[in-house]
Order: structure tokens, then C-alpha cells, then sequence
């Protein structure tokens, strides 16, 4: 399969859009760096709790969350593996699959 990139550590859907990133880089950031469609208010401050996500595959390799970050997710968003990207950092090892639900994207968003 020619194109396909196999060298990465972190992927989005529905995008598909991937790349590589050293541990500890903010999860917020490296969708800004790869163009991924994310609905944001306050910028990746952890203030807003609208760049949801649904961590698909890693969620192990993942920190436990902050208080800050349990309070603007649901009990049921937490069970169905729900982080905020702005609050997640890339793990020491392992490949993130990550899904944007509608509701996080900008595309979604209207007036």
C-alpha cells in the first residue's frame, strides 16, 4: 500500500489523520500541528471542555485524569473513554487512536 503511513504514534478519526510526537507533548497541540477538526473556546486553556475526545486505542498508556478535567466530563463520558485533548499529554510508548465525536468538531458547530 503505497502512501500509507505506517510510522506514527498517534492517529484521528474520522480525519485519519496522523503523526509521530515526543512524549509529553500536549494532545490539544498535536491536533492544532496536524490540522485535525476540533471545536475549542478557550484554546487548549482547559477552560471551555469542547475538544472531547474518545480515546479508542491507549487509553492505558494515558495519567489518570485531573480533577479539572473529570469535572467538565459525565459519568457516562467517562465510561465510554472520554478525555479532553487539552488535558492529555503523548505517552512514553505505544500508538493513540483517537475519535472525534461530531459534537467536537467544528464542522458540526452552528450558528
Amino acid at each position: 500500500m503505497a502512501g500509507i503511513r505506517t510510522d506514527y504514534n498517534v492517529v484521528f478519526f474520522p480525519s485519519g489523520l496522523r503523526g509521530t510526537f515526543e512524549p509529553g507533548t500536549n494532545l490539544f497541540e498535536v491536533a492544532m500541528k496536524l490540522g485535525v477538526d476540533i471545536a475549542t473556546i478557550c484554546g487548549g486553556q482547559r477552560e471551555c471542555g469542547k475538544c472531547k475526545v474518545i480515546i479508542e486505542e491507549g487509553l492505558e498508556l494515558l495519567g489518570d485524569m485531573l480533577p479539572s478535567e473529570a469535572a467538565m466530563l459525565s459519568d457516562e463520558e467517562k465510561r465510554n473513554k472520554y478525555r479532553l485533548l487539552c488535558c492529555i499529554e503523548m505517552p512514553e510508548d505505544g500508538r493513540l487512536v483517537i475519535r472525534v465525536p461530531e459534537s467536537s468538531r467544528l464542522g458540526a458547530q452552528r450558528l
